[in-house]
């Protein structure tokens, strides 16, 4: 095997590695992931993910960058055709840094029920929750009516009056006003679905 395959294989290895730990290996570790004996392997190994930008080295500490932990981008699919689509690699991207802006005042929540179909929200989602981020109309949000947290899109009428609606047009889901004060509570940034 040459010199850029073994390379390859030993990338592949070490990104299993960390998908599956959430960390990266010793270099004693290493021996093992990689199926080498040799840590002047090793080293060499981290050398050339270090020239690559597969990691960063801070102090003596062995940091994974987005070319590691990321998932490759090869580029988008028209759906109607498959004659467009393209074998180049175009970036790599984490799903964290794609779905989650402010990763301290975010959180997960699951998505019921079927009020946010048209919105593209389906039961059992997960939906990125910004818990700072100023609700606008128009937004999706988590509300609280009744003493029940709700998501859905942030409207006013026509006097100004801040109401919740859903997005379901083979329902008629009606339109939520408070009896007080409307509560909003969150802002959804995001949806992620398994399929």
């Amino acid at each position: 095997m040459g010199r850029k395959s073994c390379f390859v294989d030993y990338i592949r290895k070490l990104r299993e590695y960390y998908f599956l730990h959430r960390r990266l290996p010793s270099f004693e570790q290493l021996t093992d992931v990689l199926w080498v004996n040799s840590k002047r392997t090793v080293h060499r190994f981290f050398q050339q993910c270090l020239e690559q930008d597969y990691l960063i080295k801070i102090e003596n500490n062995y940091i994974p960058t987005k070319k590691l932990s990321g998932l490759p981008l090869f580029g988008s699919i028209p759906a109607w055709s498959p004659d467009d689509a393209t074998d180049a690699k175009q970036d790599d991207v984490r799903l964290d840094e794609l779905l989650v802006e402010n990763p301290a005042q975010t959180v997960l929540l699951k998505a019921q029920w079927d009020s946010m179909v048209d919105a593209g929200i389906l039961s059992w989602d997960l939906m990125t929750v910004d818990i700072q981020k100023k609700a606008y109309e128009g937004d999706i949000v988590i509300g609280v009516v009744d003493n029940e947290f709700t998501v859905k899109y942030l409207r006013k009428d026509t006097e100004q009056k801040r109401y919740l609606k859903a997005a379901n047009q083979q329902k008629d889901y009606p339109n939520i006003y408070a009896s007080d004060e409307l509560r909003i509570y969150w802002v959804v940034t995001g949806i992620v679905r398994k399929l």
